[in-house]
């Protein structure tokens, strides 16, 4: 079966499984065709077979998904489906398996003091309440959580399965050493090294969103490409067979302590396949490895089509497999420099489209923050997994003045990428819609296929280098006096002076995000109707991103200060605050004064 038709049989694998089918007779049928035309080795055939055993495999799993429809008590064993994190509400929350299928489960008191401490895959005999979902989403049938849990008591705890006693002992060890790097700073590291994203702030979120680098705050294939490299001093000195299976234990701790993200999922099965062709004997492309190991998942698992990370990541393995060795020939130049530049187009351009229409716009800084980035961020993770590990383990004997000299080089690594991130949400450039990655993908088609290298790089080099400059043009064009931010915040700006409403429903990320998409430089007052003790954390993310301003509590209050909000008519620039009632609560509204823009 050639190449073209393995991406033939891929791409029948993924649209079948996006359009589930249920029709009468067992889906075993499908199993029993597909290994018919594989035994023909009609490839029409298995392509055939594939779309219908996929979408039939879809229907299955679909008509599986049964939530429960009443509430009852639970005590007994329930295993840990993913790493417990805190709520905005103080308690902690995690997914947990039943009998009775995945539950979502909210801890608090003494219960969330014992549920903190433990990890994914560690088994519980816990009590509780199970209460039907009030109203169940897409996200939940993805998730295959049937209903929500209310812990009354965990009793015991064990380690769980082998491969997850070892993937959580390396993960505890990697932690222990991590003390003297500041809360952030341990934020990213755990997201760099293995997928850990429960301490990471929204503001560095939204820094890394701005810049195009959220697949560094998660584990990606590039980490599963560090590990196999690490492990391979080790794995060259197996025997044939034995380094087979060695690889395939490497890849299945680190899909482990990583959780299975479906990018990671991708590159494991992608590595496995490549070394099972190689056991064989076999001399096959990267693409078709890409395209089986797509298949595999699908066939195990049709529901990871809906999966945004899984989508992205083969999208961008695509990317870097058909256009970067081609477009690193064209940038010319020096071979490190081009085929760094060459991979980050392809990945980014591969990946644009489905994040246009999945979240309106790609940063348009996001080239350059990863060219600056990336080559730092391997290293970065590749140390993290060994000295990093070397730093738990003296940390854990001599205590953390060794673990404090390893990760020197951690913290200049990680504060380059955090000022990278910070860089690219201060100057913010604007959004790539659809029509502009059209047009990019439109010259770097052209630059590939056009004979003339020179000419066709210069022509559309200089195409792409304007259509990246419209969006940034269109920012500054743009100044609507009043803005809508997240659920029910309101930005007033005016050519002196900008002023925030923040309402009680718009959360950490939509206040920054709103705010850093239309273009805000600085905040001069900001007025918050909700409690004192949610606006806090907003109130010091904007302030570590804008600097200082004077900011109204709902109660009547300066934050910061012992003065209350002064009563009448407060003129900013051109924008008029008008504060109808400071007691009990804040009551003010905005105007744009007449004869300015």
């Amino acid at each position: 079966m050639s190449d073209r038709w393995t991406y033939l049989l891929c791409g029948c694998a993924f649209a079948g499984a996006l359009v589930p089918i249920a029709v009468p007779g067992p889906w075993l049928m499908a199993w029993l065709l597909l290994g018919l035309a594989l035994a023909l080795r009609r490839p029409w055939l298995l392509c055939l077979v594939m779309l219908v055993a996929t979408s039939l495999l879809a229907a299955r799993a679909e008509a599986s998904y049964q939530p429960i429809s009443q509430a009852e008590e639970y005590s007994g064993a329930a295993t840990l489906a993913t790493d417990p994190e805190p709520t905005s509400s103080g308690g902690w929350h995690a997914e947990l398996s039943l009998p009775a299928g995945r539950f979502d489960v909210w801890a608090y008191g003494t219960q969330a003091v014992e549920l903190r401490e433990r990890l994914a895959g560690e088994r519980l005999e816990i009590s509780g309440t199970a209460r039907p979902l009030k109203e169940p989403t897409s996200w939940h049938k993805q998730r295959r959580i049937v209903g929500t849990l209310s812990l009354n008591s965990i009793n015991h705890h064990s380690p769980g399965a082998w491969h997850y006693r070892i993937a959580n002992a390396f993960r505890r060890t990697l932690d222990a050493g991590t003390q003297s790097l500041s809360h952030q700073q341990r934020a990213l590291f755990n997201g760099l090294v293995f997928g850990d994203d429960r301490q990471q702030s929204a503001l560095l979120e939204d820094n890394f969103l701005a810049g195009g680098l959220t697949h560094l705050l998660a584990v990606s294939g590039q980490n599963v490409v560090f590990v196999l490299l690490l492990a391979r001093p080790l794995l060259l000195r197996l025997p044939h067979h034995g380094r087979w299976v060695g690889t395939l234990v490497v890849l299945l701790l680190f899909a482990t302590a990583t959780r299975f993200e479906p990018s990671v999922l991708r590159a494991s099965t992608m590595a496995a396949v490549a070394a099972t062709s190689a056991l064989f004997g076999r001399q096959e492309s990267a693409k078709r490895h890409l395209a089986l190991a797509v298949c595999a998942l699908i066939l195990l698992d049709p529901q990871i089509v809906h999966s945004l990370g899984f989508r992205l990541s083969t999208l961008a393995s695509a990317g870097i497999l058909f256009w970067a060795s081609p477009l690193a020939e064209r940038i010319g130049g020096p071979r490190s420099v081009a085929l760094l530049l060459a991979v980050t187009i392809s990945a980014q351009l591969w990946v644009s489209p489905l994040l246009v229409l999945t979240f309106g716009g790609v940063p348009v800084g996001s080239l350059w923050a990863n060219l600056l980035a990336v080559p730092i961020a391997g290293p970065l993770m590749m140390w993290g997994m060994t000295a990093g590990g070397l730093a738990g383990v003296t940390a854990n004997l001599w205590g953390g003045a060794v673990a404090s000299v390893l990760h020197l080089p951690t913290k200049v690594g990680i504060n380059w990428l955090m000022w990278i991130a910070d860089g690219a949400s201060r100057f913010w450039l604007g959004e790539l819609r659809l029509w502009h990655v059209v047009a990019l993908g439109i010259c770097i088609s052209a630059v590939l296929l056009a004979r003339r290298k020179s000419v066709s790089a210069l022509v559309f080099g200089s195409v792409a280098v304007v259509v990246l400059a419209v969006p940034s043009f269109a920012l500054i064009n743009a100044q609507p006096a009043k803005i809508d931010i997240g659920e029910d915040s309101t930005l007033w700006r005016g050519s002196q002076a900008n002023v925030l409403i923040m309402g009680t429903q718009t959360s950490d990320r939509q206040l920054l995000e709103g705010l850093r998409t239309a273009g805000v430089k600085r905040l001069t007052l900001m007025i918050a109707k909700g409690q004192t003790s949610r606006v806090k954390p907003q109130l010091a993310a904007l302030r570590q991103r804008y600097g200082d301003f004077e900011a109204w509590l709902a109660t009547g209050q300066i934050a910061g200060s012992n003065r209350k909000v002064p009563q009448g008519t407060a003129v900013l620039g051109d924008l008029a605050v008008h504060v109808l009632a400071a007691v009990p609560e804040l009551e003010v509204e905005v105007e744009l004064l007449h004869g300015h823009v």
